[in-house]
C-alpha cells in the first residue's frame, strides 16, 4: 500500500513527514522529538535491530539511532526518488525501490550495497556481488 504510515517502535510511534520523522507518544499523540531527514523523504520508516531505516529523495540510505537521532550509516544509492513505501528487511539485508524501477539492496551487517537484485520468471531473487541488466532495467 502506498503512502506514509506510522510505525510502532518501543511503545512510541514513528510518523514520517516530508522533512523529518516525528517520534510520537502513542497515548497522547504528542510529538516527543523530531529527527531531521536530510534531503527529505516520502517513505515510511522501517525498524532493524533498534535502528530506523529510511532513504531520502536523492536515494541516500540512512540507518538512524532513534534515541539520539544520530545517523549511524549513510550510503548513496542509485535509487531516484524512492517511492512511498517502507524499506523491506529480510535477515541482514534491506531492500527498497526507486521511482524508475531500480531496486536497491543494502547489506546491513556490512553497511554496504552488498547484494544485487535480478528479476526471474517467479519474481525477484538475490545474487551476490554482481551487477547486470535485465529487461533494460539496471538492478544494483
Amino acid at each position: 500500500m502506498f503512502g506514509r504510515h506510522v510505525v510502532g517502535y518501543d511503545q512510541k510511534g514513528l510518523f514520517p513527514t516530508d522533512s523529518a520523522i516525528k517520534i510520537l507518544n502513542i497515548t497522547t499523540g504528542n510529538t516527543i522529538k523530531k529527527i531531521k531527514i536530510p534531503g527529505g523523504s516520502k517513505m515510511t520508516p522501517a525498524i532493524y535491530k533498534n535502528t530506523i531505516l529510511m532513504a531520502n529523495q536523492q536515494g541516500v540510505f540512512y540507518k538512524i539511532n532513534p534515541n539520539s537521532g544520530k545517523i549511524i550509516t549513510k550510503l548513496q544509492t542509485k535509487a531516484v526518488q524512492p517511492v512511498a513505501v517502507a524499506v523491506t528487511v529480510h535477515g541482514d539485508k534491506a531492500f527498497f525501490p526507486g521511482r524508475r524501477g531500480t531496486i536497491v539492496c543494502i547489506n546491513l551487517a556490512e553497511k554496504t550495497r552488498g547484494c544485487k537484485i535480478y528479476r526471474s520468471v517467479s519474481g525477484f531473487g538475490i545474487r551476490e556481488r554482481r551487477c547486470f541488466y535485465v529487461r533494460k532495467i539496471r538492478y544494483i
